[in-house]
Order: structure tokens, then C-alpha cells, then sequence
């Protein structure tokens, strides 16, 4: 079933067969899903770099994730599958879930646990489907169908920083919440928002593009109180946002589906700057979704937040994220660095020199990612 003329998908990332990037590549990676492709685009100009492979079978290129192996995982709607790429030269691997495996109908969102599996909203049956992260074989049903009233899961399903599994139920207008455990029901997280799409998590906020109010609503992690429109129903021609990323720069990029580009907002202020990707380039037909690709793969929008501390003239710095346990990340502050590893609990901490004075620090891989503190 495609709803409203559009599918659901998922944020994504893929690289093209023109030219292969190297693995510490950034840039902007977009979900065509009338293209059937997922785009490539430069990090700093918004130029087409090329798009992932063609002709393999991919069919509603909707949610497109690393996963753990490095590898680059694809939600195909049309084949009700999820289809597997070399994350280096772009090139099809595999249909890592096999057509309609384990009741898999309408696959719209895939979201990589703690504990190394695939999670997968199955849009047309109200569900969400559990599948093995190494095989790909179904390991029953997560998320029952319709528990909750769960009517649509629809791409913006994830993991948020909390451990909590997060689902836009898109025929009621709802989002709701599950155990990232046990896939338990445990509450209403937005009670009403206009055919929501994709979630974003940052320092505190959970962002959500709404389709039919044309904006992105803000809202607080806590609580789910609702902040304002961040960005505002149609500004810049913003016209049925879906997918959405905090970009390089620190700006938030929204694509627009029916004019084929993405925008760029002030990720301050919400204030519209610009055509970023304009009409049709490189072939974008339907973006409904984008990515900012940091180096070396990390999935940028898997990083909630950075808090740091001074104390005894050392600064203290902890990354909440959704990243899988062990991944390795690094965090700058000016000429001084240091590695921080992802733990069980979701977050990596890293101690840096805290000398008097203004820090700003931000992960390597993800610039936007940043944070600033005054040492006395």
C-alpha cells in the first residue's frame, strides 16, 4: 500500500558506482524513492557524486542504514525485502531479508539494536519485525500488530537515545513509544501530529517532519511537550517534508518530495537559507530521505547529544548515541584530541585538557555534533 501517493522510508546511506569514495568520505546521501536509488551528494557544494547501484532489483528505495558489518542495508518497498551494498564501491551484495521473510510487508524503516539485530517497520501489517544481524534470518515479531494502536509504522522508526523504541504511527497521526527491549507498549509519546515521518534526536529535542502541516515540529525528549514549529509550515517552499538531518555545518536539511530537492534551514533558529540540492539533480525523483554521512560511516543522526564538565582543569566530554557498543569515535577540541568508544549504556566519554577559557568541541566524524563551555 503507498499512502498518499508517498511510501514511508527511512534515513539513508549509499554510494554510487561512478566513482567509489573512500571509507572516511562525508556527505550527503538521499533516498529516491521514484528513482528507485539512493543519491550521492558532495558535502560542502550539494553536487550529485553519483548514486548506489542500479538494476539489482531495488524497488521504493526507503531506509538505508550501516549496520554493524560496515555494510550498507536498504529498505526495498516495492519487493518487500531489504537488500544489502558494499558500503565502499556501492555494488549489490544481497537481498540480506528475503522477499516477504518472516511477514515482512511494506518494509518502511530499519533500525540496528544494542544487541547487534534488525528491526524493521512492516507498514501494512502494523508491525514491527525482528531479524537476525548476521544472517538476516526473522526472528519473530517485536513490535505486535497494531499493539498500542500502532497504524502505519512508518519511517522515522528508531532507537532513541533513552533506549526507547520510537514509532511514527502514520494513519492516526500518532507517535508512539516501545520498550528497546521487549518491544512492550509504553505510551504516547506526540498525540497528535499531522502524518508524521522521520524523527531526529538532538541535545534534548526530538524533531519530526510532518507531512501534511509542511513543517518540522519540535518537541522535548523528556516529556514530549511540544516546543514550537522549528521550521515553519511552508517557508522556503518547504512542500511534504520528510526526511531531515543536521547536516556538516550544523544546519538542519529537509527534503521536499514534490519538488524533488532539499533545503536548508538555520539549525539555530529554523530560518530557511537555501536550495541545497535543487530540482531533479543527479536524478532525485521523490527524496524521502537524507542522511549526513560522517567519516568513516558513522550514521551522525545516531548521535543525540555532547555534554562536557570541567573539573580540576580537565574537561570531560560524554557522546549519548544510538551507535552500536564498540564503535570508536573521535573528539576534538582545537589541536587536542582523543578517542571515546561507544559503551553498553550508549554513551562514550573522553577526558581532554581544560584550561581556562572557551572549548568548543565536536566529534570528528560529525562536526555538527558539537558543544561549547566556558572553564574558569
Amino acid at each position: 500500500m503507498r499512502h498518499s501517493g508517498w511510501q514511508a522510508c527511512c534515513v539513508g546511506a549509499a554510494f554510487g558506482v561512478a566513482c567509489s569514495a573512500p571509507s572516511g568520505a562525508q556527505e550527503y546521501l538521499v533516498a529516491g524513492f521514484f528513482s528507485d536509488a539512493v543519491h550521492r551528494y558532495d558535502w560542502e557544494s550539494g553536487l550529485s557524486t553519483g548514486a548506489l547501484e542500479t538494476g539489482v532489483g531495488l524497488d521504493g528505495a526507503l531506509c538505508v542504514r550501516y549496520g554493524p558489518d560496515g555494510k550498507l542495508y536498504v529498505a526495498s518497498e516495492g519487493s518487500n525485502s531489504v537488500q544489502r551494498y558494499d558500503a565502499l564501491t556501492g555494488d549489490f551484495i544481497d537481498e540480506f531479508v528475503a522477499p516477504g521473510s518472516g511477514g515482512l510487508d511494506g518494509p518502511t524503516s530499519l533500525a540496528w539494536g544494542a544487541d547487534g539485530h534488525l528491526y524493521v517497520a512492516s507498514f501494512n501489517s502494523d508491525a514491527v519485525l525482528k531479524f537476525d544481524g548476521t544472517t538476516g534470518d526473522p526472528l519473530g515479531v517485536f513490535v505486535d500488530p497494531g499493539d498500542g494502536g500502532l497504524n502505519g509504522p512508518d519511517n522515522g522508526t528508531t532507537f532513541g537515545p533513552d533506549g526507547v523504541l520510537y514509532v511514527p504511527s502514520y494513519w492516526n497521526n500518532r507517535v508512539l513509544m516501545y520498550d528497546g527491549l521487549t518491544g512492550d507498549f509504553l505510551g504516547t509519546f506526540v498525540a497528535s501530529i499531522g502524518r508524521p515521518r522521520v524523527l531526529v534526536f538532538d541535545a534534548g529535542y526530538v524533531y519530526i517532519t510532518s507531512e501534511t502541516a509542511d513543517a518540522v515540529k519540535r518537541y522535548r525528549l523528556r516529556t514530549g511537550e511540544f516546543v514550537d514549529d522549528f521550521v515553519a509550515g511552508g517557508s522556503g517552499g518547504l512542500d511534504t517534508p520528510v526526511g531531515m538531518t543536521f547536516g556538516h555545518d550544523g544546519h538542519l536539511y529537509v527534503t521536499s518530495v514534490p519538488g524533488d530537492s532539499v533545503l536548508r534551514y538555520d539549525g539555530m533558529t529554523g530560518d530557511f537559507i537555501d536550495t541545497f540540492i535543487p530540482s531533479g539533480q543527479g536524478g532525485l525523483d521523490g527524496p524521502t530521505f537524507i542522511l549526513a554521512r560522517g567519516g568513516n560511516g558513522v550514521d551522525c543522526d545516531r548521535i543525540a547529544g555532547l555534554k562536557l564538565k570541567c573539573r580540576d582543569g580537565v574537561l570531560r566530554a560524554t557522546v549519548r548515541t544510538t551507535l552500536r557498543e564498540g564503535t570508536t569515535l573521535v573528539l576534538k577540541d582545537g589541536d587536542e584530541a582523543c578517542d571515546v568508544t561507544v559503551n553498553g549504556r550508549g554513551k562514550a566519554k573522553g577526558r581532554l585538557p581544560g584550561g581556562t577559557g572557551a572549548h568548543v568541541v565536536h566529534v570528528s566524524e560529525c562536526p555538527a555534533r558539537r558543544a561549547m563551555i566556558e572553564c574558569g
